[in-house]
């Protein structure tokens, strides 16, 4: 799937909850343990942008269905 296609379905994926009302965000600590993992990335780029998904990962790193493409952090699900 291109980096295009990726990222807007994730993003419908994102509204659609949104509008459903559904809880997407991870607890805090979950979203800086993500990011500062993104941020030694090899793949991160111009404007925090990952090179392999082309999500923005300082907005990525929120959302509980979301997961790392090189497998470096998975979706959340609480315990």
């Amino acid at each position: 799937m291109s980096k295009l296609k990726n990222g807007a379905k994730s993003l419908f994926n994102i509204a659609k909850n949104a509008a459903k009302g559904v809880d997407q965000s991870v607890p805090e600590e979950v979203a800086k343990d993500r990011l500062d993992t993104c941020l030694k990335c090899p793949n991160l780029g111009a404007l925090d942008r990952c090179k392999v998904c082309g999500c923005f990962v300082r907005a990525k790193v929120k959302f509980k269905q979301e997961h790392c493409p090189e497998f470096k952090w998975k979706a959340w699900e609480p315990k």
